[in-house]
């Protein structure tokens, strides 16, 4: 069943190839990232047939392990509140953030293009690090 399912994707493809360009397709490739990524990896394991080249960028194989992982690290917190960022020092780690890397772009607007590139040191009684 699922041959005959991919012979008929197979002709319908070179169909419509066909019709638009006035010519079958000479080569098939699919190109997806993220959900597209991890459908590409199953293309290549149940067709392989269907394509001639296949870019699965970023594919999501362990679906439950990155589904569950945000909830773990929440019942971890949950555990020992201590290992957390309490609410009321949030504003102050977002002004020294802001304080060390917000100029790094050339303007002083309250946003960071580049989080990535931002030293910033937070702990008491230190200044931030520019």
């Amino acid at each position: 069943m699922a041959r005959r399912r991919s012979r008929r994707w197979r002709a319908n493809r070179s169909r419509a190839s066909s019709v638009f360009y006035g010519s079958p397709a000479s080569k098939s490739y699919w190109i997806g990232c993220s959900q597209g990524g991890g459908k590409g990896v199953m293309q290549a394991q149940r067709y392989p047939e269907n394509f001639d080249g296949i870019v699965a960028g970023a594919p999501v194989l362990d679906r439950t392990g990155s589904m569950l992982s945000p909830a773990w690290v929440s019942v971890k917190g949950m555990r020992d509140p201590a290992q957390g960022i309490p609410r009321a020092k949030l504003p102050m780690i977002h002004k020294a953030v802001l304080a060390a890397c917000d100029a790094q772009d050339g303007l002083v607007d309250g946003l960071l293009q580049e989080p990535g590139k931002c030293k910033c040191e937070t702990r008491r009684g230190t200044e931030p690090r520019r």
